[in-house]
Formats: structure tokens, sequence, C-alpha cells
């Protein structure tokens, strides 16, 4: 049996989370920052049963390729679910907690190599009369 790359772990866990409608999947590379993964992915869900689904979907993905999650955390609230399965984390959270624990740039992340979003911008209109 082959075993799976980091790499080739990341492409199947976003390519999971894309095929399940994920908003916003950012797979950044970590390698440089920390020795606990090579990979973290991040995403934004349109409700908690959202969340829910995204992290099953991708627990039952890579079952195929026999890989158990290390960990599963934030079953309770799946308002932020993070799974681990060793060389790459998984975070798939709410908008309004994405936005504010903006992991992007508390890990320095701001401009990220590889981005992949599902969802149109929303651009709010300026009243100019103010």
């Amino acid at each position: 049996m082959k075993t799976l790359t980091a790499a080739g772990l990341k492409n199947i866990i976003v390519k999971t989370l894309k095929d399940h409608k994920a908003i916003n999947v950012l797979a950044l590379d970590i390698k440089k920052l920390t020795d606990m993964a090579d990979y973290m992915i991040i995403c934004t869900a349109n409700s908690t049963t959202h969340v829910k689904t995204l992290i099953e979907k991708t627990r039952e993905q890579l079952a195929l390729a026999h890989i158990k999650p290390i960990g599963i955390e934030g079953e309770n609230t799946r308002e932020w679910m993070l799974a681990d399965f060793g060389n790459v984390i998984v975070h798939v959270m709410l908008g309004p907690i994405r936005e504010f624990y903006s992991l992007e740039n508390l890990w320095g992340l701001n401009k990220v190599k590889k981005r992949t979003s599902l969802a149109t911008p929303k651009i709010s209109k300026r009243n100019n009369n103010n």
C-alpha cells in the first residue's frame, strides 16, 4: 500500500471540502512556522450542521485511505471544529467565528499561496452622499 504524503493528504481534504460546498477554503503551508503539522486548512461553513457535515465527510473520505484523525475538537458547539490528521490540521468555522479569530493573520499568513473560494465576495456599496 502506497503511503500518502502530506501534500496528497492536503489535496484530498481540500477537494472533499470543496465538493461539499465549503466556503473560502485556504490551504496554508506551515512547515516553516511549526513542527506540529505541514499544512493547515481553514474553511467556512454556512451553519453548525454544515460544520459537522464537512468534518464528517472529510473523515469518511480519509477513512477510505485508512487514515483516521488523531483527534476532533468542537463537536459540542459545532461553531468551530478542528480535525487533526497528523500532517494536516483542518479548521471548519462559522463565518463570524472565522472573522473574529482570523487564524490567517494570527499565524502571519496574510499572503496565502493557495486560495480556493466557492463564494463570490460581497461588495458593499458606499453612499457617497455622506
